[in-house]
């Protein structure tokens, strides 16, 4: 937006969301009904959120309006906090009272409609033309003074999030850089704790985190391998089970993991899965085909069996197993 004050129309807006926020009415700070959904809910929040970011306002000379904006936003974030969760929206509903003033308020609805305007016209009118006591106007001082100090701690707060983001994101970052993945990973996800609509932060840290989870999958499979080698059956089931979890990018762990289950539990319908799970992330692998093949074969599954050994042959023309395979399969 060009630089300058507010517009008479976003006064007169922001009058009314004060007004409806420090009755404590989501729902009419949301400008929603109180049968409203959570898509409802959602879509109102980020219509208003867009519209009264303090960040969308930085450059404009709003004075006193720049406090009124901050306390809004937070406001607004609060209000889908509470009405976008099915449980603190509930007790919200047990225990909010609007005043019976407020209620007139809210039976008007949020939205900006001429009656609105005139009726909010008329009361500014009515207030400048009656001449103030001096004990009214120390308290409206008083009033204002709280004000700017909440105002103030809120902006603080604000800004303090903030900092802290950027900080805890330059940490990870660099982390990243360094290759200490596990600590980025950390860093980058309290980053986005303190900002999370960031979107920078947010691809980043999707980013390192899947590079995390791979490597914790590479180590967990070494670990596997090695206690399958000793035999270790049911210790190299769990820890391949730990690496399937991760949902590596490469088929091994499920292939390794549905043989062990084949072999040891005599459990072909999991090892199924697991082998179907293996070639489907590696499908140019000529092993991973064959003992899927075989499976299916075992599982009178002849079908199946025939297209992975002609997949096979597709990918290795001179595979014997697999042409053996195949004439058994006639």
């Amino acid at each position: 937006m060009e630089p300058g004050n507010l517009t008479p129309q976003e006064q007169l807006e922001l009058e009314t969301l004060l007004n409806h926020a420090k009755a404590g009415d989501h729902y009419a700070l949301l400008g929603i009904d109180s049968n409203a959904n959570k898509q409802a809910v959602q879509k109102a929040y980020y219509g208003l959120s867009r519209k009264w970011h303090p960040d969308r306002h930085f450059r404009r000379k709003l004075g006193k309006s720049q406090e009124s904006i901050v306390f809004i936003f937070i406001q607004i974030t609060t209000a889908y906090k509470v009405l976008g969760d099915e449980k603190t929206r509930r007790n919200f509903d047990l225990t909010y009272r609007p005043s019976r003033r407020h209620r007139e308020l809210r039976t008007r609805g949020t939205r900006r409609t001429n009656k609105t305007q005139e009726s909010l016209t008329r009361n500014l009118s009515r207030s400048s033309n009656t001449a103030p006591s001096e004990e009214s106007i120390k308290r409206q001082e008083e009033r204002k003074k709280k004000r700017a100090q909440g105002y103030s701690q809120l902006r603080q707060q604000v800004h303090g999030r903030s900092s802290r983001a950027r900080t805890h994101f330059a940490q990870g970052k660099k982390e990243y850089e360094d290759g200490k993945v596990n600590a980025a990973v950390s860093s980058l996800h309290i980053a986005c704790q303190f900002e999370p609509k960031n979107t920078e932060f947010k691809e980043l840290y999707r980013q390192v985190r899947k590079e995390a989870r791979a490597l914790q999958a590479k180590a967990l499979l070494a670990t596997a391998e090695n206690a399958e080698s000793f035999q270790n059956y049911r210790e190299a089931i769990a820890t391949y089970e730990k690496a399937a979890k991760l949902d590596p990018a490469e088929g091994l762990v499920f292939h390794r993991l549905g043989m062990l289950l084949q072999r040891v539990e005599n459990d072909p319908r999991r090892a199924l899965h697991l082998l179907r799970t293996a070639v489907t992330k590696s499908p140019d692998s000529v092993q991973f085909r064959l003992d899927l093949g075989d499976l299916y074969g075992e599982l009178e599954m002849a079908l199946n069996a025939r297209r992975e050994f002609q997949e096979v042959l597709k990918l290795d023309k001179k595979n014997t197993r697999a042409k053996n395979s195949l004439r058994a399969l006639r």
